[in-house]
């Protein structure tokens, strides 16, 4: 009995005095500026953007997550209204022709499309979520509605646009404009107009219209097309929406650099890159990243970390503005589109989140060896207990 007290507690004395071993001290972070300004690389809108990805950054620990993202993309809507009257003679052959068109639209990213249309019941409206043909299969076996209310189905068109989208588009085809006043197509037009202004592209095809008078008053601050019923090839508004968006780049490459304090200070991990590839160079102490072709429409990011090393220059601690990288230069095939900040104002300028150091705090891991010290610890401490117990009425017993 004597010995197997002896051993339990040698055995809990040795846990212990390993578990303080565990804590370890880390000098932590504090978020100064979470991101930069977005900045234009491309005139046709591609910006990049450098921020600290909070989710991801453990400030406490001295981990902070930076996220590098290069914006070759503009969030497009696409609402194709089809005036479903029964003047519509042709609705089978442009469906069709909008399945094709849509469905070459489809392979961009960050573009949204869908149809709205009119029944004998109301308005119908079908996003492309999943499947555009079917969607539009199922426009085809829709009932005709009233002729001539491509006014209400404009406005309806109008409000499904989320209020994030850059490109708002609205692709109209009108089979009979209705017997309408002057008045009321005054102020149609008032409301095509006033779409305009507010930034919505509207594309609208006159399907073999008997007079196109009113068709080209109500439309005229539109992109407007007289197509006739016999021959829907000429219907190509492809390439109008494919204009709204960034073209594709090719060869691109960046740089990242950094300061000295950067370098001195903490380690430079888990780079990765969402496209093409990224390392350390460490005969420059940049970070060089091989994007490669980037489509149109595409949004690509650079991740890493920057990690407080166990011993670094404590004169820096809450003191001073620390730039989590010091320069970025963005090439594509071999021509700078970028440098932020630029050279002469290097030194002086911050393109870049902004991080101080804090005092160092003792941190203890949440999982690993840990948890299997304090449970073992616990154990043993209730094993001790019951020895003592067990000893004490043995000898009672012998009493």
């Amino acid at each position: 009995m004597k010995r197997l007290f002896g051993f339990a507690l040698g055995a809990l004395v040795v846990f212990m005095n390993v578990l303080p071993l565990k804590a370890q001290s880390v000098y932590g972070v504090e978020m100064v500026k979470e991101n930069d300004s977005v900045k234009q690389l491309f005139p046709d809108g591609t910006n990049i953007l450098n921020t600290i990805d909070t989710s991801k950054s453990e400030f406490e620990k001295g981990k902070v997550a930076i996220e590098i993202t290069i914006n070759n993309s503009k969030k497009t809507e696409v609402v194709y209204v089809v005036d479903n009257g029964s003047a519509n003679t042709i609705k089978t052959e442009l469906i069709d022709v909008i399945k094709t068109k849509a469905s070459n639209l489809a392979s961009y990213n960050n573009l949204y499309q869908s149809v709205i249309t009119n029944t004998n019941e109301g308005i119908v409206y079908k996003p492309f979520d999943t499947d555009i043909s079917n969607s539009l299969e199922e426009v085809k076996a829709l009932t005709s509605g009233e002729n001539g209310s491509f006014d209400t189905l404009l406005s309806e068109a109008n409000s499904k646009f989320s209020t994030d989208t850059v490109n708002k588009v609205i692709v109209l085809f009108v089979s009979d404009m209705g017997s309408k006043t002057t008045d009321e197509i005054a102020a149609i037009k008032t409301q095509v107009d006033a779409y305009k202004t507010a930034g919505v592209n509207v594309i609208v095809y006159g399907l073999g219209l008997a007079d196109y008078t009113n068709f080209d008053n109500v439309f005229a601050s539109t992109t407007k097309y007289q197509t006739t019923t016999t021959d829907l090839s000429t219907i190509s508004f492809e390439s109008n929406i494919v204009s709204l968006i960034p073209s594709n780049k090719t060869a691109v490459a960046t740089k990242i650099s950094f300061d000295n304090y950067i370098l001195n200070n903490f380690e430079i991990k888990d780079i990765v890159a969402s496209m093409g590839s990224a390392s350390m160079d460490e005969s420059t102490n940049e970070i060089a990243w091989g994007v490669g072709n980037i489509k149109a429409n595409d949004i690509v990011t650079l991740t890493y970390t920057l990690n407080t090393k166990s011993v670094i220059d404590e004169s820096l601690i809450n003191v001073g503005r620390l730039r989590t990288n010091r320069q970025i230069v963005v090439t594509s095939s071999g021509i700078e589109r970028g440098t932020y900040p630029s050279s002469d104002r290097i030194d002086d300028e911050e393109c870049s989140p902004v991080i101080k150091l804090t005092e160092a705090t003792v941190v203890n891991p949440d999982t690993g060896m840990a948890d299997y010290i304090i449970a073992g610890a616990c154990i043993l401490a209730v094993s001790l207990v019951g020895i003592l117990i067990l000893n004490k009425k043995n000898e009672f017993n012998r009493l």
